[in-house]
C-alpha cells in the first residue's frame, strides 16, 4: 500500500506487499468486468431463467496507470496467484434492525465503514467476522449503508509496463482473473 492509493498486491503465501515507489500508484484506473457472463434461457412458457452456476461468477480486474514510475512488477508471472484488495469501494445495504451483513467478497480489515443511509453518519460498534465476509451490526441499526474495499484471489493474466526516458513518464497494467 501506498499514501498515493488504498491498492494492497500480495504474491500467494507472502506477506510483503508489492511495492510502489512514489508516482507509480498515482491515478490508478481499475475495472472489474465479468468473466463469465451467464447462462439465460427460456422456459416453454417464455420465462427468463437464469441457469449459471454460482461458482463461476467470477470477477476480471484491470488495473492500469500512468505516472513518473513503475511498481516492482518483477516475477509477476502468467498463472501466478496473488491476494489484491483493489483500489475500489463496494457498497453493501441492510434494512433497519438487520443483524448482519453478508459481502460479496472480503473486506479488507481497516477499509470498511458502516453508515446511516439516510444521514450518511458513522455508526460505530460494528465487526467484521474473522474470515472478512461478514459485518455484525450493533443491535437496533437504523438502514445501514457498508462501504468496503473488496479483496479478491486473483491470478495474473498479464503484467506490462513502459517508459518514456525523454517526458519521464512510466505507464503499466495488470490484468488478473479471480481463481
Amino acid at each position: 500500500m501506498t499514501s498515493e492509493s488504498e491498492i494492497l498486491i500480495q504474491r500467494d503465501g507472502s506477506s510483503v506487499a508489492l511495492f510502489f515507489p512514489p508516482g507509480a500508484a498515482r491515478g490508478i484506473q481499475s475495472s472489474f468486468d465479468q468473466v463469465y457472463p451467464g447462462e439465460l434461457r427460456r422456459t416453454v412458457n417464455g420465462d427468463l431463467v437464469d441457469l449459471t452456476r454460482p461458482q463461476l461468477r467470477k470477477y476480471r480486474l484491470s488495473l492500469t496507470a500512468t505516472g513518473q514510475a513503475l511498481p516492482d512488477l518483477r516475477g509477476l508471472w502468467r498463472g501466478q496467484l496473488v491476494t489484491v484488495a483493489a483500489p475500489v469501494v463496494w457498497t453493501a445495504y441492510a434494512a433497519p434492525g438487520a443483524a448482519s451483513i453478508a459481502l460479496e467478497r472480503p473486506a479488507r480489515e481497516g477499509s470498511w465503514r458502516v453508515l446511516d443511509a439516510i444521514t450518511g453518519e458513522k455508526i460505530e460498534g460494528a465487526t467484521l467476522s474473522l474470515d472478512g465476509r461478514t459485518v455484525i451490526l450493533p443491535p437496533a441499526s437504523p438502514s445501514v449503508q457498508l462501504e468496503y474495499q473488496p479483496v479478491l484471489s486473483c491470478r495474473v493474466i498479464i503484467a506490462s509496463s513502459s517508459g518514456d526516458e525523454w517526458d519521464a513518464s512510466a505507464t503499466w497494467s495488470l490484468e488478473l482473473e479471480e481463481a
